[in-house]
Parts: C-alpha cells; structure tokens; sequence
C-alpha cells in the first residue's frame, strides 16, 4: 500500500477497502485472525496447575451487515474482536508510559538536552524535532484533496447537522445516525458522526456548568499544546494533537497561527490574544 500502514489504517477508516481487493483482503483478514488466536504470544505464562493463561479474549462474530462494504464494523461484526481484562490494560498503560508518556526516554532525554543547552532549547522544541518526519509530496496531495472535499461539502454539512445546532446536534437519536451514515453530501464515517453528536451532549454540559464553553476554556488556560490536547481526549470523542492546535490557534488560545514576519501577525498583536497575554 503506498503510504504504509498508517495511509492503509485511514482509507480503511475513513473509505473501506476497494471492491478489486475485497476478496483478497478478507482472506487475510481471517488468516492474520487465525494467527492471534494460535500463536505463543497469547501466553502470559504458566499457573500452577501448568495451564496457561491467555492475555485476551477473543469474541467471534456473529452479526452479518447487508452489504458489500468493507470496513472497521464490518471486520468486527463477521471477524470477531479481542478484549483485554482491566487490570492489563492498566498495567500496560503504566508501561508504556516509560515510552510514549511524560516519563518516557524520549522525554527524560529531551529535559537532560535542554539542561545541558543551558536553557537555549525547550522541551516542546527537542521533542518535536525528534518526532517530526518530512512531508512527502502524497501528503501534500493528500491534504489538498481533503481541503477541497470538505470545502465542496461544507454546505451539505450545514444542512445535516442543522446547521451546527448544538441542542439538536446533541439530541439526535439512532435514526438520525442512520440518516447521517446513508447522506452521500458528508463524510459518511461512523466514529464521526458519533463524536459529533456526543461531543454537542458534552458542550450542553459545560456551559451549564460553567457558563459557556469560552469560559470553560478560559478556566484551563494557559496550558501547553500538550496539556490542551491531554485534556481535550479526556473530554471529547475523537480529538487529536492536530485538530486542537489548529482549533486553540484559531482562537487565539495558542501561538503559531502566524509567524512573526508575517503581515497578519502584526494586526493579531494588536487584539492581543490570550497567547501574547501570557508571555
């Protein structure tokens, strides 16, 4: 697949898998099924009585979808999924924080980096260093093609979530999910549809509980790019690291909208936004 398995992971997500590959796809489906289920590493040892204890439960499918699409739901409604108990999942989040966490090498390193510069460098600065990777002209494709999409379906966006409403966004019932994943003028992606309507339950909460959402933003700030976007997975469906920068830019909660050659940046100085406020 061209891209690698993170460009197969998102048109499997957002698209299912081509007709002409359909065929070939489930087979390996079952096949790589076939595998999890068998091999050594479902073994987290041995007990007493010498049985072994598997890491996972595997639930088989059984609900079969009308249809020749190919995706996430499918996969799982005829393929079967795996669970983890709880108390795995914990301990694994405790592991791999030493990898991925503010207590990973990476991080240790990076604060080690900018003591030793003296201050020169910054942590956000080393990290993302490390961890950029080079944009590729499919990336660039890639992302005009989906500005372009989003442009030509913002009007059929309005009109299927009315607008935008948050109150009836947040009251939609399974038939409205159902309109919504049948409407060919959006994004007909499962997970994003939830994540709307149960992201607009969660606005309704926190402006009654704090007013507005600008004011429930307002009581969090200032926090680092990673601190907004550790609290906006823990509040929302479906937010990552690249949809909050560029919603608190936008707003004027975090820097980087403009660099400071630029001529805009000049007239965002004046309006002082809560970025500038903090320095």
């Amino acid at each position: 697949t061209i891209g690698g398995f993170s460009a197969f992971y998102n048109d499997l997500k957002n698209q299912g898998i081509p007709k002409n590959l359909q065929a070939d796809f489930f087979a390996l489906a079952k096949k790589l099924k076939a595998t999890i289920t068998a091999m050594p590493m479902k073994y987290i040892g041995r007990s007493i009585s010498n049985n072994y204890y598997s890491i996972f439960q595997f639930e088989s499918g059984t609900a079969k979808r009308n249809t020749a699409e190919i995706d996430l739901e499918f996969l799982i409604n005829t393929s079967g999924s795996f669970s983890i108990p709880f108390e795995y999942y914990e301990a694994f989040k405790i592991l791999g924080s030493f990898i991925s966490g503010q207590d990973s090498i990476l991080f240790k390193w990076a604060e080690f980096s900018v003591n030793a510069s003296r201050q020169n460098l910054s942590l956000e600065k080393v990290v993302n260093e490390v961890l950029k990777s080079p944009i590729t002209e499919r990336d660039v494709a890639e992302s005009k093609q989906i500005y372009k999409t989003i442009l030509k379906k913002e009007v059929t966006f309005r009109k299927a979530y009315h607008n935008f409403n948050i109150k009836k966004v947040a009251a939609y019932t399974e038939k409205d999910r159902e309109r919504l994943l049948a409407d060919a003028g959006i994004i007909r992606n499962r997970l994003k549809i939830h994540a709307a309507i149960e992201n607009a339950k969660t606005i309704l909460q926190l402006q009654k509980e704090f007013g507005s959402f600008e004011k429930w933003l307002e009581s969090h700030h200032p926090k680092s790019k990673e601190e907004w976007v550790k609290l906006f997975k823990k509040t929302f469906h479906f937010t990552g690291g690249e949809i909050v920068n560029e919603f608190l830019m936008s707003i004027g909660f975090l820097a980087g909208a403009h660099s400071a050659d630029c001529v805009i940046f000049k007239k965002v100085k004046k309006v002082k936004p809560l970025w500038l406020q903090n320095k």
